[in-house]
């Protein structure tokens, strides 16, 4: 595991160390590139853990939807196996719905974070062909949602049959 980082040294006062009534971490109108390097680290690691978050769920997803898959065909108890696939289903749109709102919190930090650290480090910022999102057709919100929706119809169509029958 990495050291944290220390923001904050523990000035001395003529030979000793300063008391907490001491102003030392007054905020300042700049903040120093120890306070900005942290926060970029910070950033950068929230989003890394909100999209590893979120793959982790999809691919648990996945397990669960075999799982539920098998159970049907050795058993055939359509009403609880539909049951338990409507409820997965419903479960894990909550959680990507959750995971999502983590990551773009992260990113809209790391989008606030990088323009002073860039200044900070006298580096122009990105142009903007660079630093602008490539067209997309898909996107893994979409995939996965769809996937969750899908799979609760399936899961919703087989308890119906099950109730039917």
């Amino acid at each position: 595991m990495r050291e944290p980082y220390k923001l904050h040294s523990q000035p001395k006062k003529e030979g000793k160390a300063m008391s907490d009534n001491d102003n030392v971490n007054t905020p300042s109108a700049e903040p120093t590139d120890t306070l900005l390097v942290a926060a970029l680290v910070h950033a950068r690691e929230m989003a890394q853990n909100a999209s590893s978050l979120r793959m982790r769920n999809f691919n648990f997803f996945l397990i669960l939807v075999g799982i539920t898959a098998a159970a049907y065909y050795e058993t055939k108890a359509a009403i609880f196996v539909g049951s338990i696939g409507l409820v997965v289903s419903m479960m894990f749109l909550v959680l990507d719905v959750r995971g999502r709102e983590i990551l773009d919190r992260a990113v809209k930090l790391l989008r606030d974070v990088e323009p002073t650290v860039w200044k900070a480090a006298a580096l122009s910022p990105l142009p903007p062909f660079l630093s602008s999102q490539p067209l997309r057709l898909v996107s893994h919100t979409f995939v996965y949602r769809s996937l969750f929706v899908m799979s609760g119809i399936a899961s919703l169509v087989l308890l119906i049959v099950g109730i039917a029958t």
